[in-house]
């Protein structure tokens, strides 16, 4: 009898305690997605207000460029509840891709806030933070595999390609960060398929 109580309670108890750390992961990918924000603020600060390109002629892409500005953390790359494998001793995943790169007609990359894989940055970030529409700047690639995945200071799959993220609550949405410094959740309805356009410039 007592087995089966706590059974049951047990039951019971699992599905609040998995939701609540849902929470609480969601929670931690917030604050990692602001301090990524602070660190494009610094470093456009630093850069006649430019925000960095996807990639300069080296190769090096922007996550690289932010690191100083997040003390070198690699964790603040990768939302807790990422299902990215994380096995590699040496590659650090990446949960987060740049607003930028890939653009979709009638659009072009100079239509992102990131712009183009050029090696020269093309948009100052108050240009971007004060356009008529919200424009999201990073946000949770989708996907657990090297196929559509990259990792920390590699090229591949440092864009977001207009995919909306589905890292939290089953695949039900993901975070963005905002050229305005806010960070939302969104449903994948609500940041690609809705009325409101994050994705372009005007």
């Amino acid at each position: 009898m007592v087995v089966a109580i706590i059974a049951l309670l047990a039951a019971l108890l699992l599905p609040a305690l998995g939701r609540a750390r849902d929470r609480a992961n969601a929670v931690r990918c917030v604050g990692n997605l602001r301090n990524l924000g602070y660190a494009l603020y610094l470093y456009a600060n630093d850069r006649d207000g430019f925000l960095p390109a996807i990639a300069d002629p080296d190769g090096i892409i922007w996550d690289t460029k932010l690191l100083p500005y997040v003390a070198q953390s690699k964790a603040v790359f990768l939302c807790p509840q990422d299902p990215w494998p994380r096995a590699d001793p040496v590659m650090s995943a990446r949960t987060y891709a740049a607003n930028g790169g890939v653009a979709y007609p009638p659009y072009t990359a100079a239509n992102l806030p990131f712009g183009d894989f050029g090696a020269n940055p093309m948009h100052r970030l108050e240009r971007v933070a004060t356009a008529t529409t919200r424009l999201i700047l990073l946000a949770e690639r989708p996907g657990d595999s090297p196929v559509n995945r990259g990792y920390l200071t590699h090229f591949s799959f440092c864009s977001l390609d207009t995919i909306p993220g589905t890292v939290h609550f089953n695949g039900a949405g993901g975070n963005y960060l905002f050229a305005d410094a806010a960070v939302e959740y969104l449903r994948p309805d609500q940041a690609i398929y809705g009325t409101v356009n994050y994705w372009y410039l005007p």
